[in-house]
């Protein structure tokens, strides 16, 4: 017999693609909306994923814009020590600066990447009420509806004799 790796990616990417699910919103005024959501068997681990998945992703996107900002950087200062022209060396040096900051900002982990448009929230699932209940409670309420029918039918025949 044979086990399987519970570490496998394949086995993992799995689960996550059935346990995940993301949208995107097809607002032209807002392009970059998704929502993610999760289905879990508890709120409590739905919560942990989603919690994981957006550290994450914040992580990925922080990499990522530091990367490019640093190539920028790199790029502004080559063309800076290159350029002859003063007009020029001046509009470089004041994007070196801006790009400067924009990675210092980029570097801290308290500056926002994205913006979290709604904080993570669960759908409370369906009361279901078990059969057996359900069916003791139909009976008792049907009994009581004939028994009301019942008496309102024997007053009102009671009624129309009394007026003829």
């Amino acid at each position: 017999s044979w086990t399987r790796d519970p570490a496998d990616p394949a086995i993992v990417g799995g689960l996550v693609s059935k346990m995940i699910t993301v949208d995107r919103a097809d607002n032209k005024l807002t392009p970059n909306i998704y929502a993610v959501m999760v289905k879990a068997k508890s709120p409590d681990m739905a919560l942990s994923v989603l919690t994981i998945l957006h550290e994450e992703t914040i992580s990925v996107i922080r990499e990522n814009k530091i990367r490019n900002a640093q190539a920028l950087l790199n790029g502004l200062r080559k063309r800076y020590t290159e350029s002859t022209e003063i007009a020029y060396r001046s509009a470089f040096l004041e994007q070196i600066m801006r790009q400067e900051k924009r990675l210092l900002m980029l570097q801290d982990p308290q500056y926002p990447i994205i913006d979290l448009v709604d904080p993570p929230s669960f759908a409370s699932a369906p009361q279901v009420i078990p059969i057996g209940i359900g069916l003791a409670a139909g009976l008792l309420a049907g009994f009581f509806i004939a028994l009301i029918l019942n008496i309102l039918l024997y007053l009102f025949k009671g009624r129309k004799t009394a007026d003829i």
